[in-house]
């Protein structure tokens, strides 16, 4: 009698079994059958979108910095006439002397991959945001979001190689999608700007509240048309941005901009990448005020004028004896120089001679620092990283 039983229940079991039993979803991700139902889920999606800016933020050693995004945006200014780096970090210190092959890694193929794998991820939203269930107000905020981040990687990468593979479609893995052809510099600039103009005209027009919005999307415009010699288009977007009354000039003292205290709230602050710790922290003070990995040189020096205005070539105010007395006080708020206090004693002044490491270029940058008058040996919880600003701000 057991084996008929068990015949019996046997046979029960499989047919409660269909073909499909074992087709399961991923646990780790959400399949793409079943995305883009939501509204959250189109949050998400955006979430991911801005995750590309902190990239590599937790500063546990030089390799992990994520040197040239975020908070190591400054190692950018190592491959300029403005700036040095002794470290290994995003191989920045082989592409500033030249040495650049196939296997240099770092942010020769950073830059180019990490650029397309955010402007696939804007593609994806703006192919399917369509299906979410929003009305079309909100629709276009996302998708203004989207095309305004597709613009910000796309003019990094028109900024470096001129020529590039243009794409605003999602690509599949076939080989039409692996062999697209270059598009002239001039056609991805256009689509930059038709970018940044939708995202300008359908982003809200408010202060700036971590999400980009229309100030945002056209201050980015007058960047862009700053660096094509659009000097006219960027002087009317640029006003027009004053005529709005949306952002203003911080003040609270131009070395507090840049500290925590200054960032809440700050009306000059139109786009920037939000801190989180201790999940999410900035590597500034670690690899500029500890390991000195950017060192400031002299002509980026030099370019900072006198107090009255005139360079240090012909202003009667520049004493070579005492280079650094009346100057633009932003000089002291930026660049670290030789016998400025960076410890509590006397005898921690700043001497590049004896710093450790060794600074030979002489100077080393203030800015990003959390507090740069101390040394530190642990890296802080700096705030945020904003992409507006180089090493100078010039107004």
């Amino acid at each position: 009698m057991k084996l008929p039983i068990i015949y019996l229940l046997v046979v029960a079991v499989l047919a409660a079994c269909n073909k499909n039993y074992l087709d399961k979803n991923p646990l780790s991700t959400i399949p793409s059958g079943s995305f883009w139902k939501t509204q959250s889920q189109a949050d998400l999606a955006l979430a991911g979108i801005y995750n590309f800016l902190v990239i590599g933020n937790n500063a546990t050693s030089v390799s992990n910095a994520g040197a040239g995004w975020g908070g190591g945006y400054m190692f950018w200014e190592a491959i300029s006439d403005n700036a040095y780096t002794q470290s290994s970090g995003g191989s920045f210190g082989n592409i500033s002397t030249g040495v650049i092959e196939a296997t240099t890694g770092g942010m020769q193929s950073q830059a180019y991959t990490v650029s397309y794998q955010a402007i696939a991820a804007c593609n994806r939203l703006l192919a399917n945001i369509g299906t979410v269930p929003i009305d079309s107000v909100t629709m276009n905020r996302y998708r203004g979001e989207a095309k305004f981040f597709r613009a910000y990687y796309y003019f990094l990468l028109e900024q470096l190689y001129g020529d590039c593979v243009l794409t605003t479609q999602p690509l599949t893995n076939d080989n039409a999608s692996a062999s697209l052809p270059r598009t002239a510099k001039a056609v991805v600039v256009d689509t930059i700007l038709s970018d940044l103009a939708f995202a300008a005209a359908h982003l809200p027009n408010t202060s700036y509240n971590g999400h980009v919005v229309r100030g945002t999307a056209l201050g980015y415009m007058a960047k862009v048309q700053l660096a094509i010699g659009a000097w006219q288009q960027a002087a009317a977007t640029a006003q027009t941005i004053v005529g709005e009354h949306r952002f203003g000039l911080y003040a609270g003292g131009y070395r507090n901009l840049f500290f925590k205290a200054g960032q809440n709230g700050n009306p000059e602050i139109m786009f920037s990448a939000n801190y989180l710790p201790p999940n999410l922290y900035s590597p500034s003070d670690w690899l500029y005020s500890y390991v000195n990995s950017i060192q400031v040189l002299q002509p980026l020096v030099n370019d900072y004028e006198c107090t009255d205005g005139l360079p240090i070539g012909s202003s009667p105010l520049y004493y070579a004896a005492k280079p650094y007395a009346n100057r633009d006080p932003r000089l002291a708020a930026t660049i670290l120089v030789p016998g400025v206090l960076r410890g509590v004693t006397a005898n921690t002044s700043f001497n590049p001679a004896t710093s450790s490491p060794p600074v030979p270029s002489g100077f080393l940058p203030k800015k990003g620092w959390t507090r740069p008058d101390s040394q530190r040996r642990t890296p802080r919880r700096a705030t945020r990283t904003g992409f507006f600003y180089g090493m100078r701000r010039c107004c």
